[in-house]
């Protein structure tokens, strides 16, 4: 018998090394008595985070009611122990399933190792896009600077970012992160990398100028700012008190968006002061998401738009990304859109976009009635079923 226990611990392990995956997991479906090991960490705002047991799911409470600029983050975390058995050298997926508790809602997960050194920490997170609130959507992606080493003290976290000044909840389960042998798993559909770079518009297929481009005063609800620019030049301008709205005609387009696309528009002018944060001194590009959607740019007002509607219900309250504003003037700025928001767009779930200062900045656009389509705001974008 003792002879035959090398060869059955070779045929174990070999055994085990031969299966598709070799995972940690956690099924977060804790008993009432035992510890969680997650820990919750916030900065740049001010809210207030927990985490509470429910029944096969952890709940990450997010209280930012008492910021004031909606540029926070919270994040979820907790180390991870990888079984002896995966190799050294191997990459890494991880895998768990969400749930939100407001839609169009975007999270963050990152797996990364204390033990190594990268130079992008972009690399090893992901983002993904929550369109409602009752789906449990499973994430999945693999960090591309993260090569696992046996001894690594891995760290798995999900982070929420500049969701709104309200309260929120990301609901967390079967947490994974395993060994794919067999190479056959893909990041989740909803996946989307962070912030990539934009492309030149001659790289996409398709461009749509913005059908109407019209302004809202919030300090003047009832005033319409038809007419707004500098001598001859019709402009669109930001600040405080004053946000520029964009809407397009995308009925023409039956088919679904491939990778991000890109919103230009043309500088005519910026203002801005250099702050201490980076997050300031940025121009905050939002969903609108609801009231009038029929408005006109020689009749908007904000009254108009939202028609009785809360501010948080006309405008999504997570932004699609925050842009530094090119400093000088006829400066070009292309903004980065993710598939899903222009998909949205296209559907009409989105009803357009709507642009404000986050810090110190006042910026002014070139408007669409210059009558030159190099300076109207105009969006890219491919689609899938050209491309195949």
């Amino acid at each position: 018998m003792k002879k035959l226990i090398p060869y059955l611990l070779f045929y174990l392990i070999s055994n085990v090394l031969s299966g598709q995956q070799l995972d940690w997991n956690d099924a977060m479906d804790y008993p009432p008595s035992d510890a969680i090991a997650w820990r919750t960490f916030h900065g740049d705002g001010q809210v207030e985070t927990s985490i509470d047991k429910h029944d096969g799911f952890l709940r990450f409470h997010v209280n930012a009611m008492d910021d004031t600029y909606n540029a926070w983050w919270a994040i979820m975390q907790r180390p991870i122990s990888l079984p002896t058995e995966i190799p050294s050298g191997t990459p890494l997926w991880m895998e768990a399933e969400v749930r939100s508790s407001h839609p169009m809602r975007r999270i963050n997960m990152r797996l990364y190792s204390t033990n190594q050194e990268v130079s992008d920490h972009h690399s090893n997170l992901m983002e993904f896009d929550l369109a409602d609130t009752a789906t449990w959507y499973k994430i999945r992606f693999s960090p591309n600077q993260l090569t696992y080493q046996k001894g690594d003290q891995l760290i798995g976290h999900f982070a929420l970012m500049d969701w709104g000044v309200n309260a929120y909840y990301l609901d967390v389960r079967n947490v994974r992160v395993f060994y794919d042998k067999d190479e056959k798993v893909n990041p989740s559909a909803n996946a989307l990398p962070y912030h990539p770079e934009p492309k030149k518009p001659a790289s996409f297929s398709h461009s749509v100028a913005a059908e109407d481009a019209g302004m809202i005063d919030f300090r003047y609800p009832a005033s319409n700012l038809a007419g707004w620019g500098t001598g001859d030049t019709p402009l669109l301008s930001v600040s405080h008190e004053l946000s520029t709205l964009l809407k397009w005609d995308l009925s023409h387009v039956n088919d679904t968006v491939d990778g991000w696309g890109l919103l230009r528009l043309a500088v005519f002018s910026s203002q801005q002061v250099p702050m201490p944060e980076d997050e300031f001194c940025r121009l905050r590009v939002v969903e609108i998401i609801g009231g009038n959607t029929d408005w006109d740019s020689t009749t908007l007002t904000y009254e108009s738009l939202a028609q009785g509607q809360e501010k948080t219900q006309v405008f999504n309250e997570q932004m699609v990304i925050d842009m530094f504003v090119p400093k000088g003037n006829d400066q070009v700025l292309d903004i980065p859109l993710p598939p899903n928001v222009l998909q949205r767009l296209i559907t009409g779930r989105t009803k357009g976009l709507v642009f404000f200062p986050l810090g110190s900045l006042q910026v002014s656009f070139y408007a669409s009635e210059n009558g030159d389509s190099v300076t109207a705001p105009s969006l890219y974008f491919n689609l899938k079923n050209e491309s195949k």
